[in-house]
């Protein structure tokens, strides 16, 4: 279902300045230690308030409670995003393709809410709404109405083809610590670049957003139907093992680059593919000539990437290491049906690099807004310690060394991949401490806001 011209006009004034200032504002009150107001008017039972305040003659939206309540929901919705996709990863250490499609297809929903949200958009129920400037805020005109699932990828769609979404994602993405539109400007020795545009940027990454649609669909087929009328096929326990390795290693986090290694990759796919619009030859097609290497060296000249040397970086951009692309981009982009056994993969990788975005996006908006680590410690402490990510009062100096634990779990599984019994059996009872650890996508969460 297409957005309509009116609902357009209005989603075009949502103003990420507005949730920018907002957050400022807010920031008196996180350091009360909470993230609304006690007496914040929807703070609880949000929908039935909003629809009851916003239609009752004589009332109205309290404005200021909203835009409270709407700017603690855009941190939220990315962590609960990591949630479920750490909840789908232990449906798929089961062999449920169908429960894990279920909560992947919920981690995409609400990375997109949370990047949407980021942008001014908040999406409810039936009723939604644009935060055009301060406690100023627009209903989505919704004859006939849009759900929560229809408004929100429709209303993605619509901003991946504005300007605003292209500038966002190329500051987020961040390889060797340099925004992804300084590498493209060098370059390109400083030319606009034509493809530097939202969507196509999205779908080059992986996250095409037809596809996340379609996720929706299927969705439909875990969630409400029977799922084992027939006998289906299954991908086997090693295989389950090598998704989730293929899975974290791309969330390897750096010191100041938590999302390094995706971050790399898309940095190459990007340059890759202004150089075929900008020569009409591919990157492999000048394997061999001097031109591509000769323009990443030029670059990398004018910038100074941390995390890998100089030569590190030419080896890589060219493909001279690690030629293959990041297998969970790869996965990202798989074209399979419902049926196919590793569709959920597509669904969870897919959720991964959205909430990616989702995540950069909030790390931003706390940049800009000046929230620090101490002014949000009253929520991500005690919220790591629930998921067993340290001992209470064993908080982490560094809330990236909680990638050790993960590491060794990965030791661990592959050790297992290695060894001859590879059993349904013996992968959860031999694997089950290493399987906990690598279905606590929280982690990323934590290290993936900047905290």
């Amino acid at each position: 279902m297409a957005l309509q011209p009116n609902q357009k006009k209005v989603i075009d004034q949502c103003s990420r300045g507005a949730v920018e200032n907002a957050l400022s504002s807010q920031l008196a009150l996180l350091r009360t230690r909470v993230w609304v107001a006690s007496g914040n008017r929807y703070a609880e039972q949000t929908v039935k308030r909003v629809r009851d305040d916003y239609y009752a003659p004589g009332s109205g939206l309290k404005s200021a409670d909203f835009q409270d309540y709407m700017i603690a929901s855009i941190p939220l919705h990315a962590t609960d995003g990591w949630s479920f996709l750490g909840r789908a990863a232990q449906a798929h250490v089961h062999g449920d393709a169908d429960a894990a499609r279920h909560l992947a297809y919920y981690a995409e929903l609400r990375a997109a809410l949370a990047l949407l949200g980021s942008e001014g958009l908040a999406v409810l129920q039936d009723d939604h709404f644009a935060l055009t400037a301060p406690s100023k805020l627009r209903r989505i005109p919704t004859p006939p109405r849009l759900g929560t699932h229809y408004l929100v990828w429709a209303a993605l769609e619509h901003w991946s083809d504005q300007a605003a979404s292209a500038g966002l994602l190329t500051s987020i993405v961040a390889p060797g610590q340099i925004p992804l539109t300084v590498w493209m400007a060098a370059f390109s020795s400083g030319a606009t670049t034509p493809a530097l545009v939202g969507k196509r940027l999205l779908r080059q990454w992986g996250v095409d957003l037809q596809r996340l649609a379609d996720d929706r669909e299927a969705r439909n087929d875990s969630s409400y139907r029977p799922t084992r009328i027939f006998t289906r096929p299954h991908i086997s326990a090693s295989e389950r093992a090598q998704f989730l390795e293929d899975m974290w290693s791309g969330y390897q986090p750096f010191p100041a680059s938590p999302f390094e290694i995706i971050d790399r990759h898309v940095l190459r796919l990007s340059l890759e593919q202004t150089f075929m619009a900008q020569t009409n030859l591919s990157a492999a097609a000048a394997k061999g000539k001097p031109l591509f290497r000769l323009r990443v060296e030029k670059m990398l000249g004018s910038i100074n990437p941390t995390i890998l040397g100089t030569a590190e970086w030419i080896s890589f951009l060219t493909r001279s290491s690690e030629p293959q692309d990041l297998e969970l981009l790869v996965a990202a982009r798989l074209k399979l049906a419902t049926s196919n056994p590793k569709h959920h993969i597509g669904v969870m990788a897919r959720a991964g690099l959205l909430l990616r975005l989702a995540t950069g996006a909030c790390a931003r908006l706390f940049q800009v807004a000046g929230v620090g680590s101490k002014d949000l410690e009253f929520w991500w402490q005690p919220y790591g310690a629930q998921f067993g990510l340290w001992e209470p009062g064993s908080v982490p100096t560094q809330l990236t060394d909680l990638w050790a634990d993960v590491a060794d779990a990965l030791v661990d599984l592959g050790g297992w991949r290695a060894s001859a019994a590879k059993s349904e059996y013996s992968f959860l009872k031999e694997q089950s401490a290493a399987l906990i650890q690598l279905a606590t996508c929280e982690r990323v969460a934590l290290w993936g806001l900047g905290l």
